[in-house]
């Protein structure tokens, strides 16, 4: 039986950016106008399940992610331009509550936009796969 260790679900949405809000190496590589949307709304959930004595000392955790741009392009949304998806799921097993290995892979989903600047989408050709090992004393 799993339990449901978090759950969330977050919305981004920026009203107005001016110029000067612009990241410099974005304003410098896409000019003046690229992040200068009337509206941007980003939407993002999480959701962590919880398996604890899995196995003889072991607990599994498995965080789900998915974040989608619905409308424009915004700074804090954690997304690329609109229409842009990423998700990531991973499995983390905790041994004796001190040592943990987990292996996580996210997800770019969508086609590549590099012309229109507030559709922009440049990763959908990487999926990273990365294992994470720590141990806490």
């Amino acid at each position: 039986m799993a339990d449901v260790g978090e759950a969330q679900l977050q919305v981004a949405e920026v009203l107005e950016v001016g110029a000067q809000g612009q990241a410099p190496l974005v304003a410098a590589h896409a000019g003046a106008a690229a992040f200068n949307t009337n509206h941007g709304l980003a939407l993002s959930g999480t959701l962590a399940l919880s398996y604890p004595g899995v196995f003889e000392g072991w607990d599994l955790s498995v965080p789900i992610s998915l974040s989608r741009q619905l409308q424009g392009r915004t700074l804090t949304g954690g997304v690329g331009g609109e229409g842009d998806t990423r998700g990531s799921i991973g499995a983390n097993f905790t041994y004796n509550c001190n040592f943990q290995i987990g292996l996580t892979c996210l997800g770019y989903f969508g086609k590549a936009e590099t012309v229109d600047q507030k559709k922009i989408n440049l990763l959908t050709d990487r999926d990273p796969l990365s294992l994470v090992m720590k141990y806490s004393f």
